[in-house]
């Protein structure tokens, strides 16, 4: 059987696209989303410039009619998106050009691969590292941090929360301010990857009203309905999205008591929850359509062989192997060619014991020496976590000099049996 599968079946990506919706509403981040008034708003809005308003102008960008705004000589839309400024014309100019409601369709990044780099001097770095994790746990998309990649993501240090939407070329930068959360960094790559506001959808209307009237002064511009087309991908208005605005988003009016009042409601009048948790699982589902997987791989089982007379285990993705080696199970497997986020899982044996180990970290045998001689690669073995991976744990018994790895950590536990727990030596599909 062939090892690329370039077509997969409707079937089978609904089911897996299906899988990673279940994951992505099981996952949450640390922040709950924060229902009815609240003080600060600014922990639910995402805002470029807080509490600096601009002149609005009209527009059209990528051929389609829009309104931003200017403040600082940026042109900001609905808030917390930067535009290129290039991009922006007073007439229409191409017919051709095309985007969608959620999603800038030719603005994507290629390959699913998104390069980034972290400014030294951004505080809490770790935020972006966790919304990271999010998207490469629940979509098809990948990050690596950027060597020398024309194209990619620079996150810096910004009084507000901002993003340019869609790849658009060279350096882009995601500003961060001390108030933006994991849970707001996840709302800005959402941009950068292509993704809009909720709220703006050509049929909000259908859901959600508008409550004009109670929109702070100069910032009714960033509550305009987006008038291109309405595929959304095909998915139902999602007021639990990551990309949606808060109920009070630049509310300034209040009631007769002084409460305050809501810019956007349910069109029965209520409210509705806003997270800052992570992706939903309808963003899942946007994402996974406008980034599919690039290409079907046949994934190769990880079987493992136990030698008694040697006391010492084996690992193969084959199937030739010493008469002397009995098999125990299968734990997992490892891609076979190098993909996004995986690493060779190297093969070693020392050439007097005959015990065999196996490692992702080359750094950490190396290409062997004395006894250890080095066999190869026997995969590929992913660095980090998944939705469709698991951890494979590696033991040491130093009394005997033998390694044992397993994907089921009760196996084992702590340690047993002479073994000792000594890391997770990578993640394999389940």
């Amino acid at each position: 059987m062939s090892l690329f599968k370039y077509f997969i079946s409707i079937k089978k990506l609904l089911f897996i696209l299906s899988a990673i919706v279940f994951v992505a509403c099981s996952q949450k981040e640390d922040l709950p989303g924060l229902p009815g008034p609240i003080k600060d708003q600014s922990v639910l809005l995402e805002q470029a410039f807080p509490n600096q308003t601009g002149e609005f102008r009209e527009g059209y960008y990528d051929n389609k009619p829009i309104t931003y705004e200017v403040i600082n000589g940026q042109y900001v839309y609905e808030g917390d998106m930067m535009l290129d400024k290039s991009r922006i014309t007073s007439t229409p100019q191409n017919a051709n050009d095309r985007t969608t409601s959620v999603g800038i369709i030719d603005r994507r990044w290629t390959d699913n691969m998104v390069y980034y780099s972290i400014s030294p001097d951004l505080p809490n770095p770790q935020r972006v590292t966790q919304a990271i994790a999010d998207f490469e746990a629940k979509t098809f998309l990948r990050f690596k941090e950027r060597t020398n990649e024309p194209n990619y993501i620079h996150f810096i240090k910004s009084d507000g929360c901002w993003s340019h939407v869609g790849m658009i070329g060279g350096e882009q930068e995601i500003g961060l301010g001390d108030g933006c959360s994991a849970g707001t960094t996840i709302h800005e790559i959402g941009h950068a990857v292509g993704l809009l506001h909720e709220q703006s959808r050509i049929d909000r209307d259908n859901h959600i009203t508008i409550h004009w009237d109670r929109i702070k002064h100069g910032k009714k511009g960033n509550f305009n309905l987006r008038t291109d087309d309405a595929s959304e991908y095909g998915t139902a208005f999602d007021f639990s999205s990551v990309m949606m605005y808060h109920p009070y988003a630049f509310s300034d009016a209040k009631s007769g008591s002084g409460k305050q009042l809501p810019t956007i409601t349910k069109k029965d009048g209520s409210l509705y929850e806003t997270q800052r948790h992570g992706l939903s699982s309808l963003d899942v589902v946007a994402l996974n359509t406008m980034y599919p997987p690039v290409q079907a791989i046949e994934f190769l089982p990880l079987k493992r062989f136990y030698n008694s007379n040697r006391q010492t285990y084996r690992y193969i993705t084959g199937t030739k192997i010493g008469n002397a080696f009995q098999y125990e199970k299968t734990v997992g497997k490892l891609a076979p060619l190098q993909i996004s986020g995986t690493q060779k899982f190297h093969h070693y044996i020392n050439i007097n014991t005959k015990k065999h180990f196996y490692s992702a970290d080359f750094s950490e045998w190396g290409r062997g020496g004395g006894l250890i001689r080095y066999k190869g690669n026997i995969g590929y073995i992913y660095t980090e976590s998944g939705s469709f991976r698991k951890p494979l744990y590696r033991y040491y018994n130093q009394s005997i000099d033998a390694y044992f790895y397993t994907d089921d950590f009760d196996e084992l536990g702590s340690g047993k049996n002479g073994y000792v727990y000594q890391k997770v030596a990578g993640y394999v599909e389940r």
